[in-house]
């Protein structure tokens, strides 16, 4: 499985419309939240600066992103990154 990082995200009505990635080897990239979703149903590692993890969330049927675990229908960037 792949360690992603994460440098940065852009938030959009409580969701991540965009997020800049960078991958050993590789150049950064911007994905969008389906493709960050996809990606951690897959088994990947989203890590933020500092090494804060992006954990995926269920709430109901739908999925979010949080650094925290908390079942909360929001997307939420760590308050401890940039």
């Amino acid at each position: 499985m792949a360690q992603i990082h994460v440098t940065s995200a852009h938030v959009e009505a409580g969701r991540f419309a965009r997020l800049h990635v960078r991958m050993r080897g590789l150049p950064e990239r911007v994905v969008d939240r389906d493709t960050a979703v996809r990606w951690l149903r897959d088994g990947h590692s989203m890590l933020v600066r500092g090494g804060a993890p992006l954990l995926l969330v269920e709430v109901g049927d739908e999925p979010f992103i949080r650094p925290d675990g908390v079942a909360e229908a929001a997307d939420l960037w760590p308050a401890s990154a940039p």
